[in-house]
C-alpha cells in the first residue's frame, strides 16, 4: 500500500501514529505532509503540488485544528467544506482514495466537535471512509478503565502511546472506493506562491521539507490581482519569524491573527490561517500588509485564492 498522510502536528508527534503506519507489514511506501498549527485551508495550498496517482490512499488528518479555530468563533463550516471538497475530488480523479482521520479534542470530548459535522458530510458525499477519534478513544478508555482526558497529552494531541493504536484501524479504512460527485459543486483554488511577490525572499528548511518565505516588511504591501468571482481565502507562513496581525483590504476588511508560541524558535515553521469571512477585490485588488505598528516583518509562504 502506497500512502499519503497530510496532516498537521498530530502527524508529526514522536512515536505518534505516523511512525506505527509505517511498521506495518500492509504499508510499503509512505509520504507525510505535516504543517502544524494548521487549519485545512492547507490543504489546496500543498494539494496543488501533489501527484496523487502515486498513492492508493491518502489520510487526511486537519479537522482537529479546524474544530479549534471554529471553537474561537474564526471560521466557519461552509469553509472547512469547499477546502475538503476540493482535495478529495482532486484525490479521486487520480485513483487515490482519501481517508478521513478526526483526531479527538479533549476540550470537546464531552460535547460536540463543531467542525466534526463537515467531515462527516464530505464522507456521506464522496463515499469515503472516516475514523471518528471520539469514539477511538471512548473505546479505548472503556477498554482500559481509563478517564478519557488521561488518555491525552494536551488538548489537541493523544499520548503517543494512545495515538499508535489509530494506525492498525486506519489501515482497516483502506479499501477501493467507487464514489461519484458532482464537478460543478467543487470549489476552485489556485496559488500565489513567495515566488510571485515582488519581496525580498529566502529558502527555509524543516527535516520535511523547504520552502521559499517572500519577506514582508511593516513598509511593505502585497497587491493580488483577483478575478471578479474569486478572493482571498488563505495565508500561509512561517510561524517562526511572523508574529502579529496581517491586514487583507480589499472589497471588506479582515485582520488573521498569526501570533504564535513558534515565534523565534525554529528556521521554519509552516502554519496556515484562512481568511475568514474571504477578502474580494477592491477594483479587483486586495492589499496585503502588517498591521499598523508592527515592528517585525512576516514571512509569506504563500497565499490561496478561491472562486466565490
Amino acid at each position: 500500500m502506497r500512502l499519503l498522510v497530510f496532516g498537521t502536528s498530530n502527524s508529526i508527534l514522536k512515536g505518534g501514529y505516523v511512525d506505527a503506519l509505517r511498521s506495518l507489514s500492509d504499508v510499503f511506501h509512505l509520504d507525510r505532509i505535516g504543517p502544524g498549527g494548521s487549519t485545512s485551508i492547507i490543504l489546496p495550498f500543498f494539494g496543488a503540488d501533489i501527484n496523487f496517482s502515486n498513492y492508493d490512499f491518502v489520510v487526511i488528518d486537519t479537522s482537529i485544528n479546524d474544530g479549534a479555530f471554529v471553537g474561537w468563533g474564526i471560521l466557519h463550516v461552509e469553509e472547512i467544506l469547499a477546502n475538503i471538497r476540493w482535495f478529495c475530488a482532486l484525490a479521486l480523479k487520480s485513483g487515490c482514495v482519501p481517508v478521513i482521520l478526526c483526531m479527538p479534542n479533549r476540550r470537546f470530548v464531552d460535547t460536540i466537535d463543531p467542525a466534526i459535522s463537515a467531515y462527516k458530510q464530505v464522507s456521506e458525499e464522496f463515499a469515503i471512509p472516516l475514523l471518528d477519534g471520539y469514539s477511538f478513544v471512548r473505546a479505548i478508555a472503556a477498554e482500559t478503565s481509563s478517564p478519557i482526558k488521561e488518555l491525552f497529552l494536551d488538548d489537541l494531541h493523544l499520548l503517543p502511546e494512545i495515538s499508535r493504536q489509530i494506525a492498525p484501524r486506519i489501515i482497516s479504512l483502506c479499501h477501493p472506493v467507487f464514489a461519484s460527485h458532482d464537478d460543478h459543486s467543487i470549489p476552485v483554488f489556485r496559488r500565489v506562491l513567495a515566488s510571485d511577490l515582488s519581496l525580498q525572499s529566502r529558502e527555509r528548511r524543516t527535516s520535511l521539507l523547504t520552502a521559499l518565505c517572500a519577506e514582508l516588511s511593516p513598509n511593505d504591501c502585497i497587491e493580488i490581482a483577483l478575478g471578479k468571482k474569486e478572493a482571498l481565502s488563505g495565508i500561509v507562513y512561517n510561524a517562526g519569524h511572523t508574529f502579529g496581525s496581517i491586514i487583507c483590504n480589499g472589497s471588506n476588511k479582515v485582520a488573521v491573527n498569526v501570533k504564535s508560541h513558534y515565534f523565534q524558535k525554529n528556521d521554519l515553521v509552516v502554519a496556515a490561517r484562512q481568511v475568514s469571512p474571504s477578502v474580494s477585490g477592491k477594483d479587483g485588488i486586495v492589499r496585503v500588509h502588517m498591521q499598523r505598528g508592527a515592528t517585525d516583518a512576516a514571512e509569506i509562504i504563500g497565499l490561496v485564492v478561491s472562486s466565490v
